[in-house]
């Protein structure tokens, strides 16, 4: 994505790298563009664009007639690309539960549930919803509670919501690390299961 330069995503990789000295767990940084369907956005736009310039049409102007209706459609066009616009018109409820089941998909094709001792680790991040949803295997979840996950993902959703992406992830890698320390040190005899780049799709 844009806003991440291949130098942040090389920092994010470092911080994995360094985070995962201390501990055998394997952690897994993804980050989307958006977990949400937006498809009904652009037609929601155009049946308001519709009913605003219906005021305006008159039979007697057909040139003016079809110029408000294509600047309904074009006006509909831009703006379902804002994604303030598009959190607006998908209701709370709906964003939470679609970046839940992506973030479930995303522990699976990222093989975070087959690691040694089921010590897997994701921290994902949908951009458009600008939620974070971390997950760990059952290994961890016997002995980290979720309060303790907490306020690594308060600051990661401050980070993202200031455009910090870059920032946000290696501080909450970090954080992940030494957490992950306290319950699984690194064996000397640990293998890097997984990949310690950021995971990034639409």
């Amino acid at each position: 994505m844009s806003f991440l330069s291949d130098s942040d995503l090389k920092e994010i990789e470092k911080a994995v790298i360094e985070a995962e000295k201390k501990t055998s767990g394997e952690i897994v940084p993804v980050f989307v563009k958006s977990s949400s369907t937006t498809g009904h956005v652009f037609w929601m736009l155009g049946l308001i664009g519709l009913l605003f310039i219906y005021r305006f049409i008159s039979e007697d102007e057909p040139l003016l007639d079809l110029a408000l209706l294509i600047g309904a459609v074009v006006g509909a066009a831009l703006l379902a690309r804002v994604d303030s616009v598009k959190r607006f018109l998908i209701p709370l409820e709906d964003r939470i539960a679609q970046c839940d089941r992506r973030a479930e998909l995303e522990f699976y094709e990222n093989n975070l549930a087959h690691t040694d001792g089921d010590t897997g680790v994701m921290i994902f991040v949908s951009l458009l919803e600008r939620r974070i949803v971390l997950l760990a295997d059952k290994g961890i979840n016997e002995k980290v509670g979720e309060a303790k996950w907490a306020e690594l993902v308060a600051d990661l959703e401050k980070d993202i919501k200031k455009g910090k992406v870059k920032d946000g992830f290696v501080k909450a890698i970090t954080a992940c690390g030494d957490i992950l320390a306290q319950h699984f040190p690194r064996d000397p005899n640990d293998k890097n299961e997984l990949h310690d780049h950021l995971v990034v799709k639409d």
